[in-house]
């Protein structure tokens, strides 16, 4: 389900590229996606215990991140991040403390690299 929003606004965004606040959109739906992405792989590694004290079944979120760190994905945020200076201000530090490393370096924007982003999400 998550995921198949991803991939529509991701459709949107690219047919919308010059509105400011699709761009807004996009990042909001990206850094919400990785919140939720950080819940999800908690529970994936969980035990749950259903009310009887048998372990249910365990939530794959594996999908999820492989969707959120694709290449495309990526690149857009990338792209969105480099030229738009306000919304790099606005999420650099979240972005940062995904990373475990700053996305601006003298002044510039570090890009995200598709398998970093992974592996960290991997442990979130």
């Amino acid at each position: 389900m998550v995921s198949q929003e991803l991939d529509e606004a991701y459709e949107k965004y690219e047919h919308d590229m010059t509105s400011e606040e699709a761009q807004r959109e996009l990042m909001d739906i990206f850094f919400l996606s990785v919140m939720l992405i950080a819940k999800i792989r908690k529970l994936s590694n969980a035990r749950i215990i259903k009310d009887g004290g048998a372990p249910g079944e365990c939530i794959e979120g594996q999908d999820i991140i492989q969707k959120l760190s694709a290449p495309k994905y990526v690149a857009s945020i990338n792209q969105i991040l480099e030229n738009n200076p306000l919304l790099l201000e606005e999420k650099s530090a979240t972005l940062s403390e995904i990373l475990g490393r700053s996305i601006v370096l003298n002044c510039q924007y570090v890009p995200i690299e598709s398998n970093q982003f992974r592996e960290k999400l991997m442990v979130l």
